[in-house]
């Protein structure tokens, strides 16, 4: 299942980067990130089983990997 994850997103930042290029307009992008991210942040710390250093580990994973996926498609 991770691997089926991980070529999932692969291919996403790829088609991003090559196919889909020359119809990205930056002038016209207008969605402002803060209503997305801080709801988001929020629910994740309050939506969890405990705060182990194991959870609190995958927690900060999953943010920063989330992140990253944003910033490739940005």
């Amino acid at each position: 299942m991770k691997v089926v994850y991980i070529a999932c997103s692969f291919t996403t930042v790829w088609m991003i980067y090559s196919k889909f290029k020359a119809t990205y307009d930056g002038n016209h992008d207008t969605f402002r990130v803060e209503f997305l991210v801080v709801p988001t942040a929020i629910l994740a710390f309050l939506v969890n089983h405990d705060f182990t250093p194991l959870e609190v580990g995958f927690l900060v994973g999953s943010l920063v990997w989330g992140d990253g996926l944003w910033q490739a498609g940005r």
